[in-house]
């Protein structure tokens, strides 16, 4: 595996392939070899939608980690960042979503506690506009946060 950048800034987007069956799952059902997307946020820390619910954790750069994109404004705004997650810190990762995300009656998704909610309302916030505004944030996925031309890819496995 190549070294992952380590001039990384706040505002950067970590993009993870698989790394058990349910990411395998997100994978298969987007089309993409992408199943979890964490925020850098600075200091060697991100904010992310894991298990353990949305907070901030230490960066993992682990064998999963397949790029790291960037937006291509010049003056991501981190305060801005915050505050667009600030009501979904500290809240449980919403492990029902996937329920929706996986049933094909269901089209329209409300989860903003899973990792490509996050960080699309964290990007959002920043004045980076990853989809057309009307997209939801609860629609992306990582693959998704992978294609935006408003993100620059400045590393990848």
């Amino acid at each position: 595996m190549k070294s992952p950048p380590d001039n990384l800034l706040p505002g950067d987007i970590l993009l993870y392939k698989p790394s058990d069956l349910m990411g395998i799952l997100i994978a298969v059902k987007t089309w993409a070899w992408l199943s979890h997307v964490e925020c850098y946020v600075g200091g060697g820390r991100v904010i992310a939608a894991r298990i353990q619910g949305v907070n901030v954790y230490a960066e993992r750069v682990d064998k999963y980690l397949v790029a790291v994109r960037r937006p291509k404004t010049s003056d991501f705004d981190i305060g801005g960042a915050w505050k667009a997650i600030e009501s979904m810190m500290g809240k449980p990762y919403e492990v029902s979503a996937f329920w929706e995300f996986f049933n094909p009656m269901i089209h329209r998704y409300r989860a903003s506690r899973i990792c490509s909610s996050v960080a699309t309302a964290w990007l959002r916030g920043g004045g980076c506009q990853p989809f057309n505004p009307e997209f939801e944030d609860s629609d992306a996925s990582p693959a998704q946060l992978w294609q935006t031309p408003e993100l620059d890819t400045i590393w990848e496995a």
